[in-house]
């Protein structure tokens, strides 16, 4: 599967502009074998500056580096076909997946590929580590003081910077990690309290 991010505008999908995407790929180990990331420039940026103030995105910078929706859907399907053929559905993993998948749909209708191109490259069917982080809690199997990704990070012990934080490809990886410390606590039950994630990156192996 791949482990996927992305830094917006805002919360809704229907009204602000998708600023980036990142997604890493996972081997049968839910080990990093490869990254990708792009900056997106949509022809009429709407973002909260709120949301700015969290992702620390420039909005000139992002009209001098961003590429097109258009050329972000291509870079992405080139990066996806090399692990991924066209007839499989790839599903996506998240932490809240639901806000990413919404834009990504996004991303596709303004690249002009549609909800068809979408639909057609990615499973409906998702994994959540934000629902599997629930789920351990109402178990009584997880001591975690909410399923938010800063307090998961912390629990499981995945370190990212302040520079890094909110960017969507550390995000992406960071989560990649997150997932890996969740599926340990099923193989590994008795040492759950004790789970650290591991999950190499390109530059480790």
């Amino acid at each position: 599967m791949i482990v996927l991010d992305t830094e917006t505008g805002g919360l809704d999908p229907e009204n602000k502009s998708i600023l980036s995407v990142g997604c890493v790929v996972l081997n049968d180990n839910l080990s990093i074998v490869d990254e990708f990331e792009n900056y997106v420039k949509e022809s009429d940026i709407i973002a909260d500056p709120r949301a700015l103030a969290i992702n620390k995105i420039d909005l000139e910078w992002l009209k001098e580096n961003g590429k097109s929706p258009a050329e972000v859907i291509t870079n992405l399907e080139e990066f996806l076909s090399k692990y991924y053929n066209k007839k499989e559905k790839i599903t996506m993993a998240g932490h809240n997946v639901g806000f990413d998948v919404g834009f990504m749909k996004r991303l596709y209708k303004q690249g002009g590929a549609g909800l068809e191109g979408y639909e057609s490259r990615f499973s409906h069917r998702t994994v959540d580590t934000a629902s599997i982080i629930r789920f351990f809690m109402l178990a009584k199997r997880l001591d975690i003081p909410a399923a938010n990704s800063t307090d998961a990070f912390k629990y499981f012990g995945i370190e990212i910077s302040d520079t890094e934080r909110h960017t969507a490809l550390a995000d992406a990886r960071a989560t990649a990690k997150l997932l890996k410390g969740l599926v340990g606590m099923v193989k590994e039950p008795q040492e759950m309290k004790e789970v650290k994630a591991d999950v190499s990156t390109p530059s480790e192996i």
